[in-house]
């Protein structure tokens, strides 16, 4: 088997690596999986490396020993062997085949042994049966995901009282996508699990991704008048919506839902949930009997299987 050694030094950790990561994984595994550091350097980028793009964030070696098996291999199957420049480099060797370039690699003095790789088409590679494997340079430790994205400036105010929000998550709409996002917001909380359905609520709420098509949250009027008793609280009530401020600053928006059995409960359509931790007040966010994300996991996958159809 043809095997390139490709050498990798890690210089940042961003979230579309970590996004990337998460769904190939998850279509390449048949299951949504939590990550670790090695697997981005495994999965990321899945079908081509460009240092143009990415090299801001990773750089890629290639070892001697692999640049001599690449170079047999463009004489043996008579690939073009063309000598260029490619972005700040001057002195680099393209190899391409029918469908493209293969590969790009430099001359670098700041690199000892082996050559800086410029560009890499790993699914060109993966047709022509060649494998890449990929290893962290000089053994350099490897710092864990939720270490990478915690926050540890985020203030954590001690809640003088708890409001209930009740929320139904339809898992089929949410897509590996957002559940990738709701991973990385775990990752920030310094947890590296797979997501639940709270833990998407929780991501949604947050950032205000209240669309019907993912979730729905709701919030009793009597929980939210119950706040006044420990905060300076203004209520603008317009129509069917009604505007909560607290201590000034615009808190929640909410709608009385027409013809429902319960005139108490409302309809969350745009919540700032900094601003009631800042006052103290602890969110407890309860289900309501949402389809498990891990029930539809496969439905998921394969819905995004079929997009990835002809990349993976």
């Amino acid at each position: 088997m043809n095997a390139l050694e490709i050498l990798v030094r890690i210089k940042r950790i961003v979230e579309d690596i970590v996004k990337e990561a998460f769904i190939v994984k998850a279509i390449k595994e048949g299951s949504i999986m939590s990550l670790s550091t090695e697997d981005l350097i495994n999965l990321y980028p899945y079908n081509a490396y460009d240092y143009r793009v990415d090299g801001k964030n990773l750089d890629y070696i290639i070892t001697e020993d692999s640049l001599t098996l690449l170079a047999d291999l463009a004489r043996i199957n008579n690939w073009s062997i063309d000598n260029i420049k490619y972005a700040e480099f001057n002195d680099c060797i393209s190899i391409g085949v029918n469908e493209g370039i293969l590969s790009v690699t430099c001359k670098d003095k700041s690199i000892r042994e082996g050559e800086r790789v410029a560009y890499l088409d790993k699914s060109l590679m993966r047709k022509y049966g060649i494998t890449i494997n990929m290893r962290v340079i000089d053994g350099e430790l490897l710092v864990p995901l939720e270490k990478v994205f915690e926050n540890p400036t985020s203030i954590v105010v001690e809640s003088l009282v708890t409001l209930p929000i009740y929320f139904v998550v339809n898992p089929t709409h949410l897509g590996l996508e957002l559940l990738a996002d709701a991973y990385i917001y775990l990752l920030t909380k310094g947890l590296n699990r797979v997501p639940t359905n709270a833990d998407a609520a929780e991501y949604l709420i947050s950032n205000n991704k209240l669309s019907d098509a993912y979730i729905k949250a709701y919030v009793l009027r009597e929980d939210l008048n119950t706040l006044s008793e420990y905060l300076d609280i203004k209520i603008n009530e317009r129509d069917s919506a009604i505007e909560y401020l607290i201590n000034g600053e615009h808190a929640l928006t909410a709608s009385i839902i027409q013809g429902s059995i319960n005139p108490n409960l409302l309809k969350i359509n745009w919540i700032d949930l900094e601003i009631f931790r800042m006052n103290g007040i602890g969110i407890n966010l309860i289900d309501l009997g949402s389809t498990s994300v891990l029930d539809c996991s496969e439905l998921l996958i394969e819905r995004t299987r079929e997009e990835f159809r002809g990349i993976l």
